[in-house]
């Protein structure tokens, strides 16, 4: 959506869900700056820190939940967990 892409789908909906997740388990948004212009360009071009190395909440970051945060935050649509009928079955497995 930042860029305008005409082909743009529903898994945007997946990164905006893994960006929520992301807040959960972090306490803080997966990417942070001073301006509207900062966080866009951080969100494009900046390497993503796992919630767990900056978590400000008191309990562990379950490493399962993180990879599948991770997977809904990837850049590349086609990386990213496609629906969210795929990420409630991942959360459902057993841990």
């Amino acid at each position: 959506q930042i860029r305008d892409d005409p082909a743009i789908d529903y898994r945007t909906d997946i990164y905006s869900l893994g960006a929520v997740l992301y807040e959960i388990l972090a306490g803080r948004p997966p990417f942070e700056g001073e301006s509207f212009d900062e966080i866009l360009d951080k969100t494009l071009n900046a390497d993503l820190v796992p919630p767990s190395e900056r978590t400000n909440v008191p309990a562990p970051v379950p490493e399962r939940l993180q990879a599948l945060c991770l997977q809904c935050l990837s850049r590349s649509p086609e990386r990213r967990i496609q629906t969210a009928e795929e990420l409630i079955r991942e959360l459902q497995e057993d841990w």
